[in-house]
This record gives structure tokens, C-alpha cells and sequence, in this order.
């Protein structure tokens, strides 16, 4: 059962790892995959494997059990459907004698009984060389319709042979058994059994000499993601001139800032301060009135600057996913907030780590060399439009232009093909 559910997983891990991250692009990219859960057999595994007939089609093993075969077919419900789709549904099945509602149940009892045949076919059809039918006990004994009472009448038309049962002999107990006689039928093998190992040998004998060449290994360039790199050496997430923060409270506080600036641009601007309000003052937050109003009060302010304005008003983009090559190698990326409009691509980066440095030269350089990544994969845009980059400190709503020859020093080298 658990299979159906590590798959997507699976691929949503190999999606993740290969692609930017898109709710969008997965489904997309496993619809033309058009993959197919397919359940190996595990033959030579030396395991017993409990599955379900629907399961099991397609499969075989040199020995099947069916634990229980006493069981009727599915209940169905009071409600029917007739040849027209019309629905028929009755509270009891006594007194409700509708010619219509009978002659539904009647095709549906039909089309339940030949299908529980065709999974009775499919489950007698599994086993290489010995197959077990098993039922078990209820107090009424097997019901008509129960694969175990075909069973019964199909040994009989094979003439299978009555032996004793012995539970004991397999080391059971017999206390958990009815007493019942052990119905056996065999046949013999028709046709000889493949010899896997020869054929297996010969085939390997006809190859020609280029098959039985190592490939030369292929080493592919690793993806370059600077949204989730920050390399060590680029100092404490503590600015050297900043207080102490045991709790980490500023980085807390950074987190709902860096929420606000994704959200609230994509309201009017009228309902912005309210939602805001509404949104910090939940009980999870743990703030106060004053710290709430401070917060709000950074995240407006960083919307409120002149310069970064247009990147939070219509057209822009909040947590975009960047992909393009540079320098040959593959850069995977995801801006937190993105404009491009009239030449000009505008990226900014929020940070909520970190009390602002000083001047750019002194930001931490793996915060430059993800700026730089993403600038020269958006370089390659239709137009060579200009790349300006920002690094947005949420601590104290603070933008810092990044300027380009500083961004030059870092960039990951020249652009290729995007």
C-alpha cells in the first residue's frame, strides 16, 4: 500500500533535484514521464509477500497462498443504476418490489458475480509450482457465492485425492484449525524446465567484444543553487557590532517580515496594514502589540522606499524560480522578489539573518556570489536587459544596491547558452 505514495515522493525529490522548485512544472513533468507503478515479483528475494489479487496481476511465485476464501463477494449498497444512469436507491430491500429498482440489482449481482470469477482466475493463476487455498472459519460456514464453495465443487470435478490433515505436522497448532479433510490434486510438469543459468551463459557467450567494454564514466557538472548555499567562512549570522540575541528573536522576527514583503504586495494597498495586523497578531507569533507594530511597521517600510517601489507593484514576481547555464554549469535559483519590465530586471534578495553591514563590500560573499549567479542567468534574457541587485535587510528595513563591479568580482563566470 505504501508504494502508490514513495513513488510521487520519489519523483518529487528528483524533480526537486534537477529542476527549480514548480507546483506547476512537476505535474507537468510527471504527466510526460508517464510513469507506471510496477511491482516486481522479488522471485529470488526469499520473502513472502502479502498483496492483494488486484496486486498480484501480472505476477507469479512458485507458491501462493489464499488465506481466506470463505468470504462472499462486496455488499453493495442500496442504490443501483439502470442501463440509462438514472440512480435507484431503496431503504429496504422488502417492500420496495419497483420492476426498475429489481431488474438494476439483478445486471449488478451479474456483473459483481463475473468479476469476483475474474479475480478468482486471476488468483488460481499466480503459481509456478504449488498453490494453497485456505479459508477462514466463520460460524455460518462458507457462503455459496465464496470462492472457497467453487473450490470445493472444482476438486471435486478434478477428482482430487482426500487426505488427513495434520496441523501439528507443520508445527501449528490444531486448536486454530476445523476439522476438515485436505483435498490434493496434482499434475505433473508437461514441459521441461528452462535451464536459466545455461541460456544465460550462452547469451553472455554471443556477445560481441565492444559489449563487454567498460563505459567511460560520466561526470556531470554539479548544480550550482545559491538560494540554498551560504559556504562556510562567511562569518556569524551575528554581525560583530550587533547586540546579542540568545533566543534568536531578530531571526524570528526576520522570518514574518520576509512573509509580509511576499504577501501583501499582492493586495491593494488599501487592505495591506489591516491583513498585515491580522496576520502578526495570531497567538503562534508570540508577539506583543509594540513588537507586532514594529514588524509591520519594517516590512511597509521596505514597500514604501521609492527605489524598490516598482518591484512591488503590478507585474512583479514574489519567490521566482530562475534556471539558465553559466559557464557551462546549471543554476538553479529562486528570487525573492523579481521585476522585469522596460529593459530593466530588478532582483531583490531578502535577508533575515543578519544585522545590516555597513557598506556592500562588507556583506558576507556567498550573499554576492548568489546575486552574481542570478545575474548572469538573467542576463541572458531576450535583449541583454541590465541586472540591477539589491540585498534587502529586513533587520531595520534596509535596501542596499549591490553595485556591478563589485557583483563582477563574484560572478560564477561567462555566460553560456541559457
Amino acid at each position: 500500500a505504501a508504494d502508490p505514495l514513495d513513488e510521487p515522493l520519489t519523483a518529487a525529490a528528483a524533480h526537486e533535484a534537477a529542476h527549480p522548485s514548480s507546483l506547476q512544472a512537476f505535474p507537468h513533468w510527471l504527466r510526460r514521464a508517464a510513469s507506471e507503478i510496477k511491482r516486481d515479483n522479488d522471485a529470488g528475494s526469499d520473502q513472502v509477500r502479502i498483496m492483494t489479487v488486484h496486486g498480484a496481476k501480472g505476477l507469479q511465485a512458485p507458491i501462493v497462498i489464499l488465506p481466506d476464501t470463505l468470504a462472499g463477494g462486496p455488499r453493495s449498497a442500496g442504490l443501483r443504476w439502470t442501463k440509462e444512469g438514472l440512480p435507484l436507491w431503496a431503504p429496504r430491500l422488502s417492500g420496495f418490489a419497483a420492476p426498475a429498482y429489481e431488474a438494476a440489482m439483478g445486471e449488478t449481482e451479474v456483473a459483481e458475480r463475473r468479476e469476483m470469477n475474474r479475480l478468482l482466475y486471476v488468483a488460481l493463476t499466480r503459481a509456478e509450482d504449488r498453490l494453497l487455498c485456505c479459508g477462514w472459519f466463520r460460524r455460518n460456514g462458507p457462503t455459496p457465492d465464496s470462492w472457497y464453495a467453487k473450490l470445493l465443487h472444482g476438486f471435486a470435478r478434478l477428482g482430487a485425492k482426500e487426505e488427513p490433515f495434520d496441523p501439528e505436522a507443520f508445527g501449528a497448532s490444531a486448536d486454530g484449525f476445523q476439522p476438515a479433510p485436505l483435498l490434493v490434486h496434482e499434475a505433473a510438469q508437461k514441459d521441461a524446465r528452462r535451464d536459466e543459468s545455461r541460456q544465460a551463459g550462452a547469451a553472455a557467450e554471443a556477445l560481441p567484444p565492444w559489449a563487454r567494454l567498460r563505459a567511460t564514466p560520466v561526470e556531470e557538472e554539479p548544480l550550482l543553487t545559491p538560494s540554498h548555499q551560504e559556504e562556510e567562512g562567511d562569518g556569524p549570522a551575528q554581525a560583530p557590532h550587533g547586540p546579542h540575541d540568545p533566543l534568536g528573536d531578530r531571526f524570528r522576527r526576520g522570518n514574518l517580515v520576509h512573509a509580509l514583503l511576499q504577501s501583501l504586495p499582492e493586495m491593494p494597498e488599501a487592505d495591506r496594514t489591516p491583513t498585515g495586523a491580522a496576520f502578526l497578531a495570531r497567538p503562534a507569533h508570540g508577539l506583543s502589540p509594540a513588537e507586532q507594530a514594529a514588524v509591520l511597521a519594517e516590512a511597509l517600510g521596505v514597500m514604501a522606499m521609492p527605489a524598490l517601489a516598482p518591484a512591488f507593484g503590478p507585474g512583479s514576481l514574489a519567490e521566482a524560480p530562475i534556471a539558465g547555464q553559466v559557464n557551462g554549469r546549471t543554476v538553479l535559483g529562486i528570487v525573492d522578489r523579481l521585476l522585469v519590465a522596460d529593459g530593466r530586471v530588478l532582483v531583490l534578495d531578502y535577508k533575515t539573518n543578519r544585522l545590516p553591514p555597513e557598506t556592500p563590500e562588507e556583506a558576507p560573499p556567498a550573499y554576492l556570489r548568489q546575486l552574481a549567479a542570478y545575474r548572469a542567468v538573467l542576463r541572458q534574457l531576450p535583449g541583454a536587459p541590465e541586472v540591477e541587485c539589491v540585498l534587502v535587510w529586513t533587520v531595520g528595513a534596509r535596501a542596499m544596491p549591490i553595485p556591478p563591479a563589485l557583483l563582477d568580482r563574484y560572478a560564477p563566470g561567462a555566460a553560456g547558452k541559457a
